[in-house]
């Protein structure tokens, strides 16, 4: 869905369980809120977020319910 609204290539990985999207000027790191992070092992935390991205197109995606937000500008 981010990679379509935003026109976000994903930078490596599988894009199952973690997903870097963006380029060398902004990078979202996106991971399976069940995969322990690495290195310490700690589960992810959720928390209300809203990330504005600097594209050419308009796009207003809300996930989880409305918990994450992200616009462009």
């Amino acid at each position: 869905m981010l990679t379509e609204a935003f026109q976000l290539n994903l930078w490596g990985g599988d894009g199952q369980q973690f997903a870097p999207l963006g380029d060398v000027e902004g990078l979202l790191i996106v991971v399976d809120k069940q995969r322990p992070w690495f290195p310490d092992g700690r589960t992810p935390a959720v928390f209300d977020t809203t990330v504005s991205i600097k594209v050419t197109d308009s796009a207003s995606p809300r996930l989880q319910n409305g918990l994450y937000e992200l616009r462009s500008t």
